[in-house]
């Protein structure tokens, strides 16, 4: 009994810790608006959904008149808000709280930028939504909220909080008006509900710390009603956004209610970097910046995370069994690292040191402020991934890693802007600088995103490297300047090739149209069959002339 009551006790210091280090008016610098400024009511019971922004007002609204079908849409979705936080207040894509004295206790000059992050969007023509789910990201463990994210368990249920006068109160497991299924299902349904089958623009999807996780869940949520028929490819996302995603080794039990199957005990990063292979394999852009102070690697530090403050929470990666899982470990690694383009901030975290914050919400002000700033190239001039790079060049980076460093020339370089840092390639699985490697990448689509070919690099008629597409897509890495021959197969049948010239370090673009297997069959067969023709003709002809020169023997 003093081991449970001990533990929960850690776990509300835990939170009660993490609450503060996020809304903190100090130091947090993601924008939380006062639940004043919305209606009071919605907070006395369970309100979730998006809000949209209007040009002008930092707050958003749960109108769906204010939502224009004829424009692009950014959608973004916040993280964890523990306790009272969550119904105190809703985040928000604004900058109005970072006055100049949270920037010059660094010593640097205050925000440049007068746009909301928001206004910065409805400028360019898009809708501008928020998915609020404050109420049901209130929990004192990290455990039940992954869990939300993915299953329904009766165990954790889907609690939620609300106020009561100037107070508040979270429900209970088993309560009647708990939802009865998972949080990425209400998003989902969310989402569709509010955008409607026929809408056809870009869409971009935003998640920061657990909501970068959700985005993950959401992303392939959508993959798999694509695949069953429930909703048409114009409402996929055109590209994926995750900040600084939270990505622990929790254990999830029961059924994952938008895929169908019973989650068995995988870890949340199991399941989240399955569902980054899923949207990989829809051709889907996924870009991710990470300070590794809470996100990506947080499901591998365990007890020593943070000198020891989660101990109680957060566990080693280990399997269903609670076995030690290097194996699973690195598969998990491995389908991060491949299937999202990252930038790590390293710099970032080493300026804007601490718990969780700043630098863990200064990750969402790193990225809309990329929108003011110049593309950014590594030292052999391959772009880096920002919000300004367009969503090809992002899926073109796809499986490639950045770490971020300060730009020492500068006297004094403040890592919130990427025009003040370096960048320099990385290993996607260790995370490690790359030296001494060329760093050409040749990256191609063959137009087909739901079947897998066998590509081939060829350098003078030799096999260089061979790869299988995902999503349509390929790419060899570590490239050396030369003339290649992009080879693709569909099984042993070759379907399309296409010259390539490798002069510099930058991304290399080599489409290759590819025809279907049965044109090509048909087109091998008529070969054949002109080539037994014209055998049989020179038969024929040459029988002929024996016949004509026997009968003038005789």
């Amino acid at each position: 009994m003093k081991k449970i009551w001990y533990a929960m006790m850690v776990a509300v210091l835990v939170c009660v810790t993490l609450t503060a280090v996020f809304s903190t008016s100090g130091e947090a610098y993601a924008y939380d608006i006062p639940y004043t400024k919305f209606d009071k009511e919605e907070f006395t019971e369970l309100n979730y959904g998006i809000y949209w922004y209007r040009s002008g007002s930092d707050v958003p609204v749960k109108d769906s008149e204010l939502f224009d079908p004829d424009k692009p849409t950014l959608l973004y979705t916040h993280g964890m808000k523990m306790g009272s936080e969550s119904v105190d207040v809703r985040e928000g894509l604004s900058l109005k709280d970072v006055a100049p004295s949270k920037l010059s206790q660094y010593g640097y000059d205050p925000y440049p930028y007068e746009d909301e992050f928001y206004e910065y969007y409805i400028e360019q023509g898009y809708n501008v939504g928020v998915f609020y789910w404050n109420q049901l990201a209130s929990t004192f463990a990290l455990s039940i909220e992954e869990d939300k994210i993915w299953a329904t368990n009766p165990s954790m249920s889907m609690t939620y909080t609300y106020r009561t006068g100037s107070s508040y109160k979270t429900t209970k497991a088993f309560d009647d008006t708990n939802p009865e299924c998972s949080l990425t299902t209400l998003y989902k349904n969310a989402y569709i509900e509010a955008l409607g089958e026929d809408y056809s623009e870009h869409i971009q999807l935003v998640g920061h710390s657990m909501g970068g996780q959700l985005t993950f869940a959401m992303g392939e949520a959508l993959c798999v009603a694509y695949d069953n028929g429930e909703i048409g490819e114009n409402l996929l996302p055109d590209r994926m956004t995750v900040l600084d995603p939270f990505i622990g080794s929790s254990k999830i039990y029961g059924e994952i209610d938008f895929l169908g199957v019973d989650a068995e005990g995988k870890a949340a990063v199991t399941l989240t970097a399955e569902a980054a292979q899923v949207i990989a394999e829809h051709g889907i852009p996924i870009e991710g910046y990470a300070t590794n102070d809470i996100a990506y690697h947080f499901y591998d530090m365990g007890e020593e995370a943070f000198g020891g403050l989660f101990k109680d929470q957060i566990k080693p990666f280990s399997d269903a069994d609670g076995n030690p899982d290097p194996e699973g470990l690195n598969r998990v690694k491995e389908l991060l690292g491949k299937n999202v383009a990252w930038v790590h901030m390293d710099a970032l975290i080493d300026k804007y040191a601490g718990i969780l914050v700043p630098s863990h919400t200064l990750t969402v002000d790193y990225y809309f402020t990329t929108n003011y700033l110049e593309n950014q190239t590594d030292a052999n001039g391959m772009i880096v991934p920002s919000a300004k790079v367009s969503d090809e060049d992002i899926l073109a980076l796809r499986g490639i890693t950045f770490n971020q460093y300060y730009n020492e020339e500068l006297s004094n370089p403040n890592p919130l802007y990427s025009s003040d840092c370096i960048f320099v390639r990385a290993d996607n699985v260790t995370q490690e600088d790359i030296v001494g490697k060329p760093m050409a990448r040749i990256t191609g689509f063959t137009g087909a995103v739901d079947k897998e070919y066998t590509v081939k690099l060829c350098k003078r008629n030799e096999v260089v490297e061979t790869v299988q597409t995902v999503g349509g897509r390929y790419a060899f890495d570590y490239v050396t300047a030369a003339d290649y021959t992009v080879k693709v197969y569909a099984g042993t049948t070759l379907v399309g090739t296409k010259e390539i010239g490798v002069t510099g370090y930058d991304l290399v673009t080599c489409d290759v149209e590819v025809k279907a297997v049965d044109t090509v069959i048909w087109i091998y067969l008529s070969i054949a069959l002109g080539a037994a023709l014209v055998i049989a003709a020179v038969v024929s002809v040459s029988a002929y002339v024996l016949r004509k020169k026997g009968s003038r023997r005789s």
